[in-house]
């Protein structure tokens, strides 16, 4: 064994435990959080709420004819037993006499027929029309839960819903439709593991019925009336009886007429307690039965190799197995190793990445020489294959069917989806497997993605993506062992910006600090690295307060970059937009203008003026002509921001930061209903964004809606406005207490003196992040 490939065993064990409590979240697999916070409200004004810069209406379309479904997979044919359940479930669920509101839980341990259950529900449901509309939404990640509402937003045919970029209003729209239809709804939250993840999409004020599906009991949104049960693991009896359905009509005869030989029936059940009555491994096991390599149709050779492989079983790699894991473990080793050895490559790969709805079109890129040794079986030959409408070559065909036919993948409409149980499984396989799995795993998505191949964690950031950003850091910094190394240097700058981001100033100092020493000991001074945390360390200065600090940075960094290549042209006009926003700080409007027209002059040059970074500049834009009072450039400098934002980052900060500059501007012309709308919707998109807490943002929101609701002269607001005020005070209070915020720069010296409201608004607009104040 070579010493890389020493290294790699040695601290893959360590690697390995944080991997798989991170890296499953962020590929859909099966790590989720059970106990959150709380929940709150956020659908108010529904009725007439639109995030584009456009008014679209949110309108669903008289030309959709109910009753209608979506479903992730067909009827279960074997589904049995589990009657009294369904029972309870449609008891408490059903809309014929009591139209409230009403929420059910599933929950129960994995593996276990929780989303079989619910299914099974759902599809009774859509077939006899208790429902005119039953939705099923996947909950593993904030991407499955987004693309659910997508497929809904189309079959009730909301404007726009085919473009990626309308997330929003497919949200808002849909959650009104809920709000406001006289039909009859049944809404199916499947895998919810997390508050944080589902409550941007909880409907408020509707009747309609949702059932949710989750391991845990916890109460997410909090509701007093929600009924549910525990989905329990099948006693012996149950097990045994769905083996029998599962291993076909002629074992229910033999067993009817009590002709299965005894050493069947004691191996079975013997084998069944082992497996504790899990669904999943009793259908797993009537597989392997009919399997002629494995059971040779007996269940007693079955059960005889179980034990073998019980006894042979190597540790796992993180920890050891508890008597329960091992028998779990023993069977899916079995399974694994019968499998052949493209088949077996393809379930490597399919465990690294988010196990529902994945495309068959990932494994035939245009690029063919990405698929490697491990899926060279995918490269399209000289005869293909049509596999469910798509062209395929001969291998992936049988390696799909192969899958199938031992039930470890379903496959339908071009989409593969595999059971996270199943991931888990193939995860405790070798060092080597699980590397090369991941390795071509890694090349689809960065072919399928390839903005993502650059800097995968700032392509995030870029997004607002920043749960996931964080986590992609933390498994990052744990793998990096050189403290001193330029890549170490990289992901605590990267880290550095996630914290400047969020306003935890103290936190972004730490990693700026000791990124800028690591680069300055190992780089010469006018090295650009050395520059860019310059640079970064100017924005933080101005983030706190300390204009003269921020400018003096920026000096220095500005030196390199001048004398730098056209590579570093983004990085000079980052800085000049930095320099425009200290100068317009300090009231220098001039030279805050001159700083930002070179900004744009040079991305407009080398990148062209729909670059992404150029929403950025319109923003400073619209900033310096607020301060100016020249409103009506302000507009169109902001509009121009979303116009941009509006197709790139539709879920960014600066999105939501543009709806609250233009109802600052809405507002000073006097127009208080438009400065209300967009602030509802500056709202929507800050919830997204921060869906368990009350942020910055947030409470900047609550403040300024206050003080439009004050501004009406008929007093009828007061009590709202003045319950509005405490709520964004007590936000405000909490996060500064826990280190979070920055300062705004005064210069009254200037003439500019500032009334109380205006203190009281500087306040807020320094917990929001510097470039989106």
């Amino acid at each position: 064994m070579g010493q890389t490939e020493k290294l790699a065993e040695d601290k893959w064990p360590d690697l390995n435990s944080s991997a798989n409590h991170h890296i499953s979240t962020l590929y859909g697999t099966v790590q989720h959080v059970s106990k959150l916070t709380r929940i709150a409200s956020v659908n108010k004004q529904l009725n007439s709420l639109s995030i584009t810069s456009g008014q679209e209406s949110t309108q669903i379309a008289t030309s959709v004819t109910f009753p209608v479904s979506i479903l992730p997979y067909e009827p279960n044919p074997t589904f049995c037993g589990r009657q009294e359940e369904l029972k309870r479930i449609a008891a408490f669920l059903g809309p014929k006499e009591d139209p409230s509101f009403k929420t059910y839980s599933i929950y129960g341990r994995r593996g276990v027929g929780k989303t079989s259950l619910a299914l099974q529900f759902a599809h009774s449901c859509a077939g006899d029309a208790t429902y005119d509309a039953v939705f099923w939404i996947q909950c593993e990640t904030s991407v499955s839960i987004r693309q659910s509402f997508a497929k809904i937003a189309k079959v009730l045919e909301i404007p726009g819903a085919e473009y990626d970029n309308h997330h929003e209003e497919n949200l808002i729209a849909i959650k009104t439709w809920l709000k406001l239809t006289s039909r009859t709804w049944l809404l199916v939250f499947d895998n919810v593991e997390s508050e944080k993840v589902l409550r941007p999409y909880w409907p408020k004020g509707v009747s309609g019925a949702v059932l949710i599906t989750s391991r845990s009991y916890f109460n997410f949104i909090r509701d007093v009336c929600r009924q549910g049960q525990t989905v329990k693991p099948l006693d012996l009896r149950q097990s045994w009886e769905l083996l029998l359905d599962l291993l076909g009509d002629h074992w229910k005869e033999l067993s009817i007429k009590s002709q299965l030989p005894d050493s069947e029936i004691v191996a079975a059940k013997s084998m069944l307690q082992q497996l504790e009555g899990l669904p999943l491994t009793i259908e797993q096991t009537a597989t392997l039965v009919k399997d002629e390599t494995i059971g040779g149709r007996t269940i007693a050779r079955t059960y005889e190799a179980f034990k073998d492989r019980i006894r042979a079983l190597p540790e796992r790699l993180s920890m050891p197995r508890s008597a329960s894991e091992k028998s779990l473990d023993a069977l899916w080793d079995i399974t694994f190793k019968a499998l052949s050895r493209n088949a077996r490559s393809l379930i490597g790969v399919l465990a690294w990445l988010s196990p529902d709805g994945i495309q068959i079109q990932l494994f035939q890129p245009k690029d063919s020489t990405i698929l490697n040794a491990t899926l060279a079986f995918c490269k399209p030959g000289s005869s293909q294959l049509l596999h469910g409408g798509v062209t395929i070559s001969p291998g992936l065909d049988k390696a799909i069917c192969e899958l199938q036919e031992k039930k470890l993948i379903k496959y339908n409409k071009q989409m593969m989806s595999i059971h996270r149980v199943v991931q888990e499984a193939v995860n405790f396989q070798s060092v080597e497997d699980l590397q090369e799995a991941f390795d071509a795993a890694a090349k689809l998505v960065a072919n399928q993605f390839p903005k993502r191949l650059i800097i995968g964690t700032m392509y995030l950031f870029e997004l607002g993506d920043y749960d996931t950003c964080e986590q992609i850091i933390d498994t990052a910094l744990m793998a990096c062992k050189d403290r001193k190394s330029l890549l170490y240097s990289r992901l605590r700058g990267t880290q550095g910006c996630l914290f400047f981001d969020l306003t935890l100033l103290s936190k972004c100092r730490e990693a700026w600090e000791e990124t800028l020493q690591i680069r300055e000991e190992i780089l010469p001074h006018d090295d650009p690295y050395v520059a860019g945390m310059l640079s970064n360390l100017g924005n933080l200065e101005l983030a706190v307060g300390n204009v003269g600090a921020a400018l003096k940075y920026y000096d220095r960094a500005l030196q390199v970059w001048i004398n730098s290549n056209e590579e570093s042209v983004q990085s000079l006009a980052k800085t000049y937009l930095s320099m425009g926003r200290a100068y317009m700080y300090q009231g220098n409007l001039a030279e805050a203008l001159k700083y930002t027209d070179s900004a744009e002059a040079l991305v407009a040059r080398t990148l062209g003026m729909g670059f992404r970074f150029m929403a950025n500049v319109h923003y400073a834009y619209g900033d310096i002509h607020l301060r100016r009072n020249d409103l009506d450039s302000a507009i169109k400098s902001y509009q121009a921001c979303l116009n941009i934002g509006l197709t790139n980052m539709p879920l960014h900060p600066i999105i939501a930061a543009t709806w609250y500059s233009l109802a600052c501007v809405n507002l000073a012309l006097g127009n208080d209903d438009a400065a209300r709308s967009n602030l509802d919707k500056a709202e929507a998109i800050s919830r997204l964004g921060s869906p368990a807490r009350d942020d910055g943002p947030i409470a900047r929101i609550l403040w300024k809606r206050a003080t439009i609701l004050e501004s009406d002269s008929s007093g009828k607001h007061a009590e709202e406005a003045t319950d509005l005020k405490a709520k964004a005070a007590e936000i405000k209070q909490r996060l500064m207490a826990s280190g979070e915020g920055g300062m705004i720069p005064h210069y009254e010296d200037q003439g500019n003196s500032k009334d109380k409201e205006n203190r009281e608004e500087d306040s807020y607009d320094a917990l929001v992040s510097l470039f989106y104040r």
